[in-house]
């Protein structure tokens, strides 16, 4: 997206699902790491606003035992994501800082991804419910 560019509450939060649900897919079911989780890696078709996570060239298959670090490590980049579309939030678009709810949520939500203590990061299974 350009530099300038606003987002309203219900894009970031359809981007934010899309991408924790690919997110999540990659960690459970594929048992891939993504291991570039930026903005240039999603492609937003604003036809039907959903999301897509691209680029699987970062990606790789961590250890068992490296599962849940690797995870916890790739929440933050969540995390990052998060906070890079939070900050876009176009506040003029509706009143929903104000109102809390889901905006609050989110702020929640980013601050525990980026949590410095890895063990209190949340999981993509925690993220996505």
């Amino acid at each position: 997206w350009d530099d300038d560019e606003k987002f309203s509450l219900m894009f970031v939060l359809n981007v934010l699902k899309d991408i924790s649900r690919a997110l999540y897919y990659l960690h459970y079911t594929v048992g891939l790491v993504h291991g570039d989780v930026y903005a240039h890696n999603i492609k937003v078709d604003k036809s039907t606003g959903r999301a897509y996570l691209l680029d699987l060239g970062a990606s790789y298959a961590p250890l068992e035992s490296d599962r849940k670090e690797a995870e916890r490590l790739e929440v933050r980049a969540f995390g990052v994501l998060m906070g890079e579309l939070l900050d876009r939030y176009d506040d003029d678009d509706d009143n929903s800082k104000e109102d809390g709810g889901a905006w609050n949520d989110l702020v929640s939500l980013k601050d525990q991804c980026l949590a410095v203590d890895v063990a209190l990061r949340p999981s993509f299974e925690d993220v996505v419910s």
